[in-house]
């Protein structure tokens, strides 16, 4: 390895409560929150978090941490032009796949601009509280423990929503994320709120245009969503703008054209 190429490896297993935690049709399916985390610590280590730019991310395919197996999960970054392209990787039985790819930068992200909390949710009348929500997705076979339930109540209408995340695992035992994927997977979540289609329906992150880190969220967070299809017509795919933030309403990290394909 170069100072063009780094890798870094580590081992998942269902020993820990950010892979065990996460169950799509009961088999422990890591989340695309974890690809981000991963990406983020050869980046950050003994760095505080300056800002990190994600752009053209390809989800490609899920990957499966069986029960008896440990799954070696790689990153690998290549520097080219500024940026990198990385890749996560997974490896068992010496068989090789390509989970996620695409490019990352890092550099500090000035954004001075802040979310108008009130306004917000004066548009979104509804609400959903912490048990329905995750009774949905259990319902759908997305079945979320204790490390993943960051999502304490959602305010929405028929395109936008406001959640309030917790991120109760801040001192939990995975310190070594720069930003806990818990907190990243309760910003993903917390588009279920306003979906609208078959409950039958799976959707799984494909695609995301770009995803920024401002700084490091705090014990409560806020996501802001904007939905650009109607998912009550069961599309092949949903697409949705996000905006994560403080409690003063300043900016922690965004998702633009964050795209969701239909797994069944």
């Amino acid at each position: 390895m170069n100072d063009s190429h780094k890798i870094y490896e580590t081992f998942l297993s269902i020993n820990q409560n950010f892979i065990s935690d996460h169950k799509v049709m009961s088999r422990c399916v890591v989340p695309a929150a974890v690809y981000f985390a991963l990406v983020m610590l050869p980046l950050t280590q003994d760095k505080k978090l300056q800002g990190i730019e994600f752009s053209d991310i390809n989800i490609t395919n899920a990957m499966v941490v069986e029960e008896d197996v440990p799954t070696k999960a790689a990153v690998h970054l290549e520097y080219d032009n500024s940026m990198f392209r990385f890749k996560v990787m997974s490896s068992v039985q010496d068989k090789n796949i390509i989970h996620a790819l695409g490019k990352v930068s890092e550099s500090p992200i000035l954004r001075g601009d802040s979310l108008m909390l009130n306004e917000i949710r004066t548009r979104c009348q509804g609400i959903i509280n912490k048990n329905e929500f995750y009774k949905r997705y259990e319902d759908s076979g997305i079945l979320y423990g204790k490390y993943y339930k960051t999502v304490e109540e959602v305010y929405t209408n028929k395109f936008e929503f406001l959640s309030t995340i917790k991120n109760s695992n801040i001192n939990s035992e995975n310190q070594s994320f720069t930003i806990n994927p818990s907190i990243i997977d309760g910003v993903i979540q917390s588009i279920g709120a306003i979906y609208r289609g078959s409950p039958k329906n799976i959707y799984l992150p494909s695609f995301i245009r770009r995803v920024r880190v401002y700084k490091q969220p705090e014990d409560i967070s806020y996501c802001y969503g904007v939905a650009y299809c109607d998912s009550s017509k069961n599309p092949e795919q949903l697409v949705y703008d996000i905006l994560v933030c403080n409690k003063d309403g300043s900016l922690v990290m965004d998702f633009s054209h964050f795209v969701l394909k239909r797994f069944v």
